[in-house]
């Protein structure tokens, strides 16, 4: 549902300290990672010990709850080729390149949709002189009218 960068948490596992919840979630690394997984009994004797603690995961928990309604309202209100054009400029920002490592079925798990509907969407985009396409590459030719 959304990504993490550096110095992120991880929303899902901090939530569950609070309600006791277990669910399964899903989790890929992009990048060579530090990952530090906290034991939740012991972050939950910690934030009931700490305000700042507490504070501080409330803020999280309301910042990536805006994140993931931010998220569902693009997936309801916007085209998917619009999706698909903001997906592309947010990895070219993150990447600060406009030539992309990633697959069109990466790109389909990111945005929640089959690899043959991303397909045919950035083969669109190429005919159109957006992208240029390569095995495991998209090179971003046209970044103006990209955006």
């Amino acid at each position: 549902m959304f990504r993490l960068i550096d110095r992120d948490i991880c929303l899902l596992s901090a939530s569950c300290v609070f309600k006791n919840l277990t669910y399964d979630i899903s989790l890929e690394a992009e990048k060579d990672s530090l990952v530090l997984i906290i034991e939740g009994a012991y972050l939950k004797k910690l934030s009931e010990s700490n305000s700042h603690v507490q504070k501080f995961l409330f803020d999280l928990t309301q910042d990536k709850l805006s994140e993931v309604m931010w998220i569902i309202e693009q997936i309801v209100f916007l085209n998917f080729d619009r999706r698909l054009a903001n997906f592309l400029l947010n990895q070219s920002y993150l990447e600060n390149s406009t030539t992309l490592k990633i697959t069109h079925d990466a790109i389909a798990n990111h945005l929640g949709s089959a690899r043959e509907v991303v397909s045919r969407m950035l083969k669109r985009f190429e005919n159109e002189g957006l992208i240029k396409m390569s095995r495991g590459t998209i090179e971003i030719i046209n970044l103006e009218k990209l955006k």
